[in-house]
């Protein structure tokens, strides 16, 4: 599988009333693209992987979007201590002729942050 070449490693954002996080915990986001017998890369599937050596809330979100069908998981996603692989969405292009795009970002808080 190849793997799209925007990653975003993802400190904490604001998300509410989010805590620092140290430069060790980082949050990444990936894509895999979904490709067909002929190598046509015809869509996408995201996931996150997690460096935080404790439990996260996950909260991805869409932040461009061309010619594409699919959506990302809803709501704010548990992660456990340095989880990997989550599958968070997918997106398959709606016209082949065209050009397709998508640009996914996350943000993330420890859950044993103070709120």
């Amino acid at each position: 599988m190849k793997k799209l070449f925007f990653l975003f490693l993802l400190t904490a954002l604001a998300f509410g009333s989010f805590a620092r996080a140290s430069a060790e915990e980082n949050v990444t986001i990936y894509g895999v693209y979904l490709t067909d017998a002929s190598g046509y890369d015809y869509g996408a599937e995201f996931f996150v992987d997690s460096d935080v050596n404790a439990e996260i809330y996950v909260s991805p979100y869409i932040i461009s979007q061309e010619n594409v069908n699919g959506a990302l998981i809803s709501g704010i996603l548990l992660m456990q201590p340095n989880e990997k692989h989550v599958r968070v969405g997918s997106f398959i292009s709606r016209d082949q002729s065209k050009a397709w795009s998508v640009n996914v970002g996350a943000k993330w808080k420890r859950a044993d942050a103070a709120p």
